[in-house]
């Protein structure tokens, strides 16, 4: 039976690459043409998927592979994400035309998103809120992502409301698709492009490499304010990652009882 499945796997990919090569070879990007629609899933909790599209990326330049051989990701993929993005069930569909309602609708009336994320050469975005560490096994990439080629960039993203300004991070996180330090970049473009009409999107828009960079491990670290209650916050504290990256952490959880809901390990 497993090896019927993994026959049925490489024939389905084989599929999946003679259709990108296609889509690849048309590359229409119709920038300014449309809007970009925005399918989002929201729970009782207010913790969203989303799935969008933007803007294709060059042509070439998404080269990241699936690095993972673990069976039961593989088979199971499908199945955990359509979880995520079921086109079958009750979604709320948006449309937008500038990047100021793109961000809101994303935020809505949070301050703070982060996302696990994974960013594909046909122009989808697909996005798993986070709140803490314990969300990784539902916000794997590879089922954020599905497919196991072609991918420009996955890691995690910080959507983040500076009262009538926004900031996006992009970090190159990913041990299924070893993002390399300059992929985030792309969807960094892409994002920008796909607002033309408005100006100085991509100052809003940071790409941070935590591992390979001391500097950019400061911003993945950084206080970025207080919560509602008047305790510290940090950039990334709701990332899977973030316990991984972040040397004073103890210390800080220590003072922050919100960050892993009790008797979670």
């Amino acid at each position: 039976m497993l090896l019927y499945k993994m026959n049925q796997e490489n024939r389905i990919l084989s599929l999946e690459n003679r259709l990108d090569t296609i889509e690849q070879r048309l590359n229409v990007l119709d920038i300014g043409k449309k809007n970009v629609n925005i399918n989002i899933w929201r729970d009782e909790l207010d913790q969203i998927n989303v799935q969008t599209v933007i803007v294709r990326p060059e042509t070439g330049s998404c080269e990241l592979k699936s690095q993972t051989w673990n069976p039961i990701k593989l088979l199971t993929r499908g199945s955990r994400h359509k979880n995520l993005y079921n086109k079958d069930v009750e979604n709320e569909n948006h449309e937008v035309s500038d990047f100021k309602s793109f961000m809101n609708v994303i935020l809505g009336e949070k301050g703070k998103r982060t996302f696990t994320y994974c960013f594909k050469s046909n122009g989808d975005l697909n996005m798993c809120e986070t709140l803490h560490e314990i969300d990784d096994n539902k916000c794997k990439h590879m089922y954020v992502c599905y497919d196991k080629q072609h991918i420009c960039s996955a890691g995690i993203i910080v959507f983040k409301r500076f009262n009538d300004s926004f900031k996006i991070y992009i970090d190159n996180m990913s041990g299924t698709y070893f993002t390399r330090e300059d992929d985030p970049k792309i969807l960094k473009t892409s994002i920008a492009s796909s607002f033309p009409s408005d100006v100085g999107i991509e100052d809003m828009i940071t790409t941070i490499n935590p591992r390979g960079n001391e500097r950019d491990k400061e911003i993945f670290c950084s206080s970025d304010g207080t919560d509602e209650q008047g305790r510290p916050t940090r950039l990334f504290e709701n990332s899977i990652d973030f316990f991984k990256i972040c040397d004073d952490n103890i210390d800080y959880v220590q003072n922050r009882d919100d960050i892993l809901p009790e008797n979670d390990y």
